[in-house]
């Protein structure tokens, strides 16, 4: 008797999903932003962003607390002799590198490259507090492999804005571009009072005719129409009608010699 397999069951939306779990880790990154970052004056007068001083004061006490008790020898030794000494630099990095993973899986772009940093991050953060109990092993080890899946299915990324871009592309060049059409619907109903569809569209010849309009307007030949043919010019370029007019008006004035 054979057995009749049975239908799997397709996902729902894991696209949808994945981006959900994408957005969740991204704002978790994200929070570097209000708490390790901050604005300072370049050369006195150019605002530019750089790690807050709580963080640059508080992080070597952090590295040197976690580096007391850790067993993984080497990774001490790079905390104390290492992270320690530069921690101005390390601050710099840890918040800019964490508002960059924030931002770019919070709005889906450079997911790989974001994801890719995060893992990097988070492997060293979890190397530095593992020895502090199963809440800190249970919660790197699920930020570590939500990173993972993340970078091995390419959650988002620019490509749903930027398929089709390119003077090489097969269709449209860069009017083929999802963002290039978003804007396009925005800007056509405005772009004159008259309804008339004024921007060009590629593949068309403007010379002969004139694309459809998205107000109601028929597509129309350009040009206008000639001028029906007249008599050929006289050789010596002399209208003679206008002067035989001339020579009867004269006539008709001058008086008639007997």
């Amino acid at each position: 008797m054979d057995v009749q397999a049975q239908p799997v069951p397709a996902m729902r939306s894991p696209e949808r999903w994945l981006a959900v779990l994408r957005i969740a880790v991204g704002l978790w990154f994200a929070k570097s932003i209000f708490t390790k970052l901050s604005v300072t004056l370049a050369w006195g007068f150019l605002p530019v962003p750089a790690a807050s001083d709580r963080w640059l004061h508080v992080m070597p006490i952090l590295v040197t607390k976690y580096a007391e008790g850790n067993p993984i020898g080497f990774f001490k030794e790079f905390l104390l002799n290492t992270v320690v000494p530069n921690s101005h630099m390390y601050a710099q990095l840890t918040a800019f590198g964490e508002a960059a993973v924030g931002l770019g899986l919070v709005f889906g772009c450079c997911t790989t490259l974001a994801a890719a940093i995060g893992l990097v991050l988070v492997v060293n953060y979890g190397l530095a507090v593992q020895w502090q109990g199963s809440a800190q092993q249970g919660f790197h080890y699920m930020l570590i492999t939500t990173l993972v899946v993340m970078l091995g299915a390419r959650a988002g990324g620019c490509g749903a804005w930027t398929a089709g871009c390119g003077p090489t592309a097969p269709v449209g060049g860069w009017r083929g571009c999802r963002w290039v059409k978003d804007v396009q619907q925005v800007v056509r109903p405005l772009a004159h009072r008259d309804g008339r569809d004024h921007l060009a569209n590629s593949g068309v010849d403007h010379r002969d005719s004139v694309g459809a309009s998205i107000g109601r307007v028929e597509p129309s030949a350009v040009g206008r129409q000639r001028d029906p043919p007249g008599p050929p010019p006289h050789h010596n370029r002399v209208d003679h009608r206008l002067a035989r007019h001339v020579d009867d008006a004269h006539a008709r004035g001058r008086p008639s010699v007997r």
